[in-house]
Parts: C-alpha cells; structure tokens; sequence
C-alpha cells in the first residue's frame, strides 16, 4: 500500500514537472515579439522560401513590400510576421514605428 502511495506521489511530481515545462518552452517560443505589434495569436514564422528578397525590401507571402528599414530583427534568425486579424492581408505597421514584420540579422 506504501508502495503503490508512493508510486502515484512520484507519477504526480514527474507530471507536474512535465507540465511546467511545457507551458514553459511554449511560452518562450514567442515571447519576445513586440508589445505593440502583436502576440502569439497575430504572429507566425514564415520559412526562407515564402519571403522574396528585393533591392527595395521583403515582400511576403501575399506580396506586400517590406523596406529594410521597416523590417525589426528576429530574435530566433527566422522569418515571422504579424497580420492584424480583421484583415490578414496586412502586416501589422503601429504609427511611426517599424513594421512588425521580422527578419534574421543580415537578412538570410
């Protein structure tokens, strides 16, 4: 009976361990994308091939063109974008600030 007590005790602490770290490692996925252009539900990485490089800038997936200076840096050396809900056509551009579009370091 100890036995058996212990045993669920331990499959209890390992699940909880489980658990945390999980919700953890999601959590940091994105956790550093920038307050005013969205959150895990605007943004999405794109892969290298969905994002054309230009003389002028991006251009992503649905053709907009994103400047060099209006692109952000990506904090993982992926492709991500951030399109507002209502239109998901649009990458999200907060007034006076970068686009929140985000590219790798040095482009590609």
């Amino acid at each position: 009976m100890i036995r058996l007590y212990f045993l669920l005790t331990l499959l209890g602490y390992i699940l909880l361990v489980v658990l945390i770290l999980s919700f953890s490692l999601t959590a940091k996925a994105h956790s550093w994308y920038d307050k005013e252009c969205c959150d895990v539900r605007d943004c999405e990485p794109l892969s290298p091939d969905r994002v054309k490089v230009t003389p002028e800038g991006y251009v992503t997936p649905d053709g907009q063109l994103v400047p060099f200076g209006q692109a952000r840096v990506s904090a993982d050396k992926d492709f991500h974008w951030c399109k507002y809900q209502k239109d998901s056509t649009k990458v999200i551009h907060p007034h006076e600030k970068r686009m929140c579009f985000y590219a790798p370091a040095g482009g590609m």
